[in-house]
């Protein structure tokens, strides 16, 4: 197992290792010790929420094309349309 890899994923842990040492059930399945050792991370240096992959708005507009499109776009085509739009007005 290697340590968390943001602060959100640190606390996760601590609230899971919390939840198994009160014998109720948990939503990792996870050992203690291994539960441990995420919630054990430091949190300096790490970020608020980990970043998604580069290629995944990659395949998020692959995936709208194959929609149609439509109501649904990716959120930074969105603010530029938006920035468009009122450009023009």
């Amino acid at each position: 197992m290697s340590p968390a890899v943001s602060k959100k994923q640190q606390r996760f842990f601590g609230a899971e290792l919390a939840r198994k040492r009160e014998g109720k059930k948990t939503q990792t399945k996870m050992s203690e010790k291994q539960l441990r050792e995420y919630a054990g991370t430091p949190r300096k240096g790490l970020p608020e929420k980990k970043k998604p992959p580069d290629h995944a708005e990659e395949n998020a507009k692959e995936r709208m094309k194959m929609m149609g499109g439509g109501m649904m776009m990716p959120k930074k085509e969105m603010e530029k349309k938006m920035a468009k739009k009122a450009k023009r007005r």
